[in-house]
């Protein structure tokens, strides 16, 4: 399995399998958590949702897969503060597909 990984606002979440496999995201949450890359400061709450339905329909079964981090994607099922830049945090690995 692949650690997870993160990625900010506006950056894209792009997986290319090999060819004799198939992309299965195993976890997907968006908001913000902890400090890191995306986050030099922390604003004293955390709000983070599960988001592995949303990422698993654009991306599993599939060999190749770009999504670009926009809040309007996820913006219907995150309760975060709109001025709290958010971010996704991914995990997932190629599969040999069927």
């Amino acid at each position: 399995a692949m650690p997870s990984q993160e990625f900010c606002d506006s950056e894209v979440f792009r997986v290319q399998c090999q060819s004799d496999e198939v992309i299965f995201i195993q976890s997907a949450m968006y908001g913000r958590e902890r400090l890191n890359r995306c986050m030099k400061q922390h604003f004293g709450y955390e709000c983070t949702r599960d988001v592995t339905v949303v990422l698993d329909a654009m991306c599993s079964g599939r060999r190749l897969c770009n999504v670009k981090i926009l809040s309007e994607t996820f913006a219907p099922i995150l309760p975060c503060h709109n001025d709290l830049k958010s971010y996704l945090e991914v995990s997932y690995k190629c599969i040999k597909g069927e």
